[in-house]
């Protein structure tokens, strides 16, 4: 997969270099193979020091300058392949060191082992437009999970990245991939990803939708847009940013708003609030779907927690309110339980997604248009909320 992703990074190059003018092929050069290394390398150097609770992206992009940050970093495309491609390697690594001290074998074995269950997932991937495409994992059991990935609206877009967790993932799984900034705009995603839905109602009586991080305020957009027939049986959202206005002061208080790519992919106050799923909730819309459970990490210093109970009030407030279950996880922070989720097929988010399953099976989810008490679980304790 390294290599794969290193050709298309030289691909992506290629391609630049042949169509761009000398100032944005200069900047996709210094941004990609100068800029961004430069900053990871930071990261990776202060993370080794600083304490844990230590915020060191928040460091070290506090110390950019704005005209690198942004001209350089932000809206470089190479600059956020080279980052995706250090995501890998990072993620990797990490999931080898558990899946070692977890199986008590030496960290080739282990490494050896995942990259066989990588190798061995058999993928139809979908091309649903030119921007927006579909991994598709069939285990020919249970409902069609659909799949909405993070990545801060600019970087892992690349469906071969969560092949573990779907090799991992009890029923069929769905990989959405679609184009990020800077070659589309946050409008545009949300309609790929709504196109996503559309396909995945098409193709399976039962769909979940599990979403998370940009991808959950991507994914709750599409729902709240657009007039559909049928809807998702249920909607799984991980850590979303679910008010961009909100998340963009939280950027700026962080030291991150201008690396990230959140103020450039929605441009404008007007826009921000108009695909803001906690503005529209309890406003002028219905999230399309009939259940909505919400997760968080209780330790995400990314996307802060109090922006998953903020959206549960406004849900629980609008009209024909879905069915709302809130899991904030102790001991959890942004990434962590997909991480989790790679690895076992009983991590918590698959019990979670089980235990809708088997709800969907039997029968047993309330009403669309049932108004529950707001619950709060933890992991491992589904069926015993408060």
């Amino acid at each position: 997969m390294v290599f794969k992703e290193a050709l298309l990074m030289l691909g992506g190059f290629l391609s630049v270099a042949a169509l761009k003018p000398a100032r944005v092929l200069a900047r996709e050069v210094v941004g990609g193979g100068i800029a961004m290394p430069i900053l990871l390398g930071a990261v990776v150097v202060l993370g080794m020091v600083a304490p844990v609770t230590e915020d060191v992206v928040g460091r070290v992009a506090y110390c950019v300058p704005p005209v690198i940050a942004k001209g350089l970093v932000r809206d470089s495309r190479l600059a956020w392949r080279v980052f995706t491609l250090f995501e890998i390697l990072g993620a990797f690594a990490l999931l080898v060191a558990t899946e070692a001290k977890r199986r008590r074998v030496d960290v080739v074995a282990a490494a050896t082992g995942l990259a066989r269950t990588y190798s061995e997932t058999e993928p139809l991937r979908v091309e649903l437009s030119k921007t927006c495409a579909v991994e598709v994992h069939r285990k020919k059991r249970g409902p069609l999970v659909l799949f909405v990935p993070g990545g801060a609206w600019c970087h892992s877009d690349d469906a071969r990245m969560y092949r573990l967790l779907a090799s991992r993932c009890p029923f069929d799984l769905a990989v959405v991939e679609h184009v990020p900034y800077p070659l589309t705009t946050g409008a545009h995603m949300v309609q790929d990803v709504g196109l996503a839905v559309d396909w995945a109602l098409n193709t399976s009586p039962r769909v979940i939708c599990l979403a998370h991080s940009a991808g959950a305020q991507l994914l709750a957009a599409a729902l709240l847009d657009g007039d559909r027939t049928r809807v998702p049986t249920a909607t799984v959202l991980c850590a979303g940013p679910f008010d961009l206005n909100k998340h963009l002061e939280y950027e700026m208080a962080r030291g991150v708003a201008d690396v990230s790519a959140l103020a450039a992919a929605f441009p404008t106050q007007d826009t921000r609030t108009r695909l803001s799923p906690a503005n529209r909730a309890a406003s002028d819309g219905r999230l399309a779907t009939n259940t909505v459970v919400l997760v968080h990490g209780a330790k995400d210093d990314i996307v802060p927690v109090v922006s998953t109970h903020d959206f549960a009030k406004r849900l629980l407030l609008g009209a024909s309110t879905p069915v709302v279950e809130t899991h904030i996880l102790p001991e959890a922070d942004h990434i962590s339980y997909i991480l989790d989720a790679s690895l076992s097929p009983h991590a918590t988010l698959f019990q979670i997604i089980r235990d809708l399953a088997r709800a969907i099976d039997h029968r047993t989810l309330p009403p669309p248009q049932a108004r529950l008490p707001h619950r709060s679980c933890f992991p491992g304790l589904f069926r015993k909320c408060s």
